[in-house]
């Protein structure tokens, strides 16, 4: 039994190596058997999974990073956590236009999950008054 799915295999390509496929992956597609393509299907769901456990692993060592840079702030005196916050937020030299995009734009300097971008808002909030 085949599972591929010619009409997402461009999806998949992208979700596996972050771009489309070329025009010689599709001669190889096109002039395939099924049995050729089930084979490159599984090869880039194999890809898939690599990318996805590299990319977690990527995250996983920014959140730490980013925590090492809270705890250094902290360490030379910062008041609190969100002091901190800003310490390392006002460190990364950022536009008014910069900050004005919110906590998603440090989360993707940092390559911070998105979910945590609320946690830079009082930073951002306090940084732009400043400017103002």
């Amino acid at each position: 039994m085949y599972t591929f799915d010619g009409s997402i295999v461009s999806d998949l390509h992208k979700d596996a190596y972050g771009f489309r496929p070329t025009s010689t992956f599709w001669d190889q597609w096109n002039a395939g058997s099924d049995a050729d393509k089930q084979h490159i299907w599984d090869h880039l769901l194999e890809e898939l999974d690599f990318t996805i456990n590299h990319e977690s692993n990527q995250k996983v060592a920014a959140i730490n990073s980013f925590e090492l840079e809270i705890a250094n702030a902290l360490d030379l005196g910062a008041s609190s956590r969100d002091v901190a916050i800003r310490w390392v937020v006002q460190s990364m030299m950022l536009t008014e236009f910069d900050l004005s995009y919110g906590g998603s734009h440090i989360c993707y300097i940092k390559d911070l999950p998105y979910s945590m971008a609320p946690l830079f808002d009082n930073a951002i909030n306090f940084l732009m008054k400043e400017a103002a």
